[in-house]
């Protein structure tokens, strides 16, 4: 389910990226497990209209989210706060806390359903 939000995420950046990147103007990791295995994305709202890939090793970011995919999930079609997440132990940042509280637009870019 992950992947389907970044998938969409990556269609949605072409059109809605420029504005975004204006606001935000940072790098984003997502560590997101299920199952013991971790996968993780890199979110670029920094440069250009933004872009989001699968991450590499080596591919850092300005703050890096870490949860489950299911928590994650959530977060992402508003189901759960991310303030909440992050005090109740759901949500874990490395890097840059503030740019974390940037993390609405990023969802607020995804279509609802």
């Amino acid at each position: 389910m992950a992947e389907a939000l970044f998938s969409r995420l990556a269609k949605e950046l072409p059109s809605k990226g420029a504005e975004v990147v204006k606001e935000v103007g940072a790098v984003y990791r997502f560590d997101v497990k299920k199952d013991g295995n971790t996968r993780s994305w890199i979110v670029d709202l920094k440069n250009g209209s933004g872009a989001c890939k699968e991450a590499g090793a080596g591919d850092k970011g300005d703050c890096t989210i870490i949860m489950s995919e299911s928590d994650f999930v959530d977060l992402m079609t508003g189901k759960l706060d991310g303030q909440s997440a992050f005090m109740g132990g759901q949500l874990k940042i490395k890097g840059d806390m503030m740019l974390a509280m940037k993390l609405e637009s990023l969802s607020a870019m995804l279509p609802k359903e």
